[in-house]
């Protein structure tokens, strides 16, 4: 079992009710099993309650970043590109949002990469997979294989 587990996840408020509620249950339940494991999330989502990172704080590869526990889970909160978070990018937007994570991955240096919805950060799991770091994405969200997210209609 991994004992460095980065979990990326854009619904990730600590209190787990909503939408968030499977992301930080899986990071408990992970943590409580004895995994070091931490948040990366962004507030790009509109359930982020928690403090953000602005121009003035700390940079991650050159972004800001902060770096905080909440409910004795830690967080990276990053404030990328609003264009990184669309459902589709043009490839030189994909390989500066791929680049980047390639070097935030590097400095947070996580043994295990979980990505658990598409929304925000999905090039990070390319971002992971350059650099060699095994990856596990939880399927909760179809979305990543219907660009329209037209999969069932009534």
């Amino acid at each position: 079992m991994a004992n460095n587990i980065l979990f990326v996840s854009s619904f990730a408020e600590p209190n787990p009710v909503g939408s968030n509620r499977t992301s930080v249950s899986q990071v408990l339940a992970l943590r409580n099993l004895g995994c070091q494991i931490s948040m990366f999330t962004c507030q790009k989502d509109q359930t982020w309650q928690g403090p953000f990172p602005t121009h003035e704080s700390p940079k991650l590869a050159n972004i800001p970043y902060l770096a905080l526990v909440r409910n004795g889970i830690p967080y990276h909160i990053v404030n990328f590109p609003n264009i990184w978070s669309e459902r589709t990018l043009k490839e030189s937007e994909w390989e500066e949002a791929v680049s980047w994570g390639m070097k935030a991955l590097t400095a947070l240096k996580p043994k295990l990469v979980h990505l658990q919805q598409w929304q925000h950060l999905w090039w990070l799991m390319e971002s992971a997979i350059r650099l060699g770091i095994p990856v596990v994405h939880s399927v909760n969200d179809y979305g990543m294989v219907c660009l329209r997210t037209l999969l069932i209609t009534g």
